[in-house]
């Protein structure tokens, strides 16, 4: 679906958004509390395709999942000895979560995908499945069918891929129960979401410790059930975020401001250009500000809101380096590839080798049709450099928001100002 987005030069003086839960917590927490020993509730959940399949998969795994309206209760149920297929839809998250866990609970499984997802890496697993004598058939863009039995004390993963292996593996050896180990080769990518897997799985009754780049998992007992609420997504914020900056005043509600998400570098970042943005209880209040590049920026533990932030860059005085953005080749699309295609149709100045992105400021951008190769991302930025652009943004495929944030554009609109058609 295209959908034009055109900026009328002024937002609502008391423009308001809630962000939507962050889609990092609630997985995390929906596995928890499905395989703990009681029933769980999660509420202020926002069910977006990815959580969909989460929970898709947990109930096709035996457990217990009930929703209504914005919460979810969930129990641990009875596991089948059957094969079955687990269908991940487009979210990395669920499948490289699921995997290990489902091998925890039942020993074997099939995972099916949309081709894209079932397209992208898995070799560290592949890796761990030779060493554990696990059995393995991978269609690429297909399925891949696992069985066999996690039954080693202490596993050895390769951290620079993703830590979505790292965070399947700690969830799963949780479940097996006992004092189990899992050692990092080399640096351990986008940390901050371990850290999260980490308070998550604390919740729900789970001791983990990292030291000397062993992670060592205490469970004695496995999960206990736990009653939570879900905190505010910063990687959505960061749309707003970039959104005031460029166009005028925005509150902010449902953020915390301790939190262990990576993403909230993106108020910091702002701050620091010299964006005017501020913190009220769990509201952000951020204005339209002259900005500065602050020269090279290192992505390496917050990728996903390296598009918009890509974007502002564009609008800031000064050029600017994002470095380590590699990465973003293996996302939803080549993410790296698609903002450069994005900003460069606009009219910004954007270059790119391996792993850095080249960012020319005060660029003056026309409005033109887009592509946001089916990523959600890609579509979102696409929304906000409208209002720097002079003209309207068409954007192909827009609802690939669905993937983390289906009321996007309902909660873009009420900016004032802004109409999509």
């Amino acid at each position: 679906m295209d959908r034009k987005v055109t900026f009328g030069g002024k937002f609502n003086n008391n423009a308001t958004v809630d962000i939507p839960s962050s889609k990092s917590y609630v997985h995390r927490m929906s596995i928890c509390a499905a395989l703990s020993g009681g029933k769980s509730s999660i509420s202020k959940v926002t069910f977006s395709n990815d959580i969909r399949a989460t929970l898709a998969c947990l109930e096709t795994l035996g457990c217990k999942v009930e929703v209504e309206d914005d919460s979810i209760t969930l129990e641990r149920g009875i596991f089948s000895d059957n094969l079955s297929t687990f269908d991940c839809g487009e979210s990395a998250s669920t499948l490289r979560f699921m995997i290990p866990i489902v091998l925890s609970c039942t020993g074997k499984g099939k995972f099916t995908g949309s081709p894209t997802l079932m397209k992208r890496p898995l070799d560290t697993y592949f890796k761990l499945f030779d060493e554990c004598n696990i059995s393995y058939d991978y269609s690429p863009g297909e399925s891949l069918t696992v069985e066999g039995e996690l039954n080693k004390d202490e596993y050895t993963l390769d951290g620079s891929v993703s830590s979505q292996f790292i965070t399947g593996m700690l969830i799963a050896l949780a479940n097996l129960g006992g004092v189990r180990k899992i050692h990092i080769n080399g640096q351990l990518s986008s940390a901050p979401y371990v850290d999260i897997t980490r308070e998550v799985m604390s919740m729900y009754g789970v001791k983990t410790e990292f030291a000397d780049n062993t992670f060592t998992v205490y469970s004695n007992g496995g999960f206990k059930p736990c009653d939570t609420v879900a905190q505010g997504d910063f990687s959505q914020s960061a749309f707003f975020l970039v959104a005031a900056m460029l166009g005028g005043r925005i509150r902010l509600g449902n953020l915390q401001k301790k939190t262990s998400q990576g993403d909230a570098v993106i108020v910091d970042l702002i701050s620091r250009m010299g964006g005017k943005i501020s913190f009220e209880g769990n509201d952000i209040i951020a204005d339209k500000s002259h900005l500065k590049s602050l020269g090279t920026i290192d992505a390496e533990h917050f990728p996903d809101i390296v598009p918009p932030f890509a974007l502002l860059c564009t609008q800031c005085e000064g050029d600017t380096v994002i470095t380590n953005v590699e990465r973003l080749k293996i996302k939803e699309c080549d993410r790296l590839a698609a903002v450069k295609d994005l900003l460069t149709r606009l009219g910004a100045d954007v270059r790119s080798d391996d792993n850095n992105l080249y960012i020319s400021g005060n660029r003056h951008l026309t409005g033109c049709r887009v592509t946001s190769f089916n990523d959600h991302r890609i579509a979102m930025t696409a929304a906000v450099a409208a209002i720097a652009a002079e003209g309207s943004v068409v954007i192909e495929e827009s609802e690939s928001v669905r993937k983390s944030y289906p009321h996007f554009f309902d909660d873009f609109v009420k900016l004032g100002g802004i109409s999509v058609e």
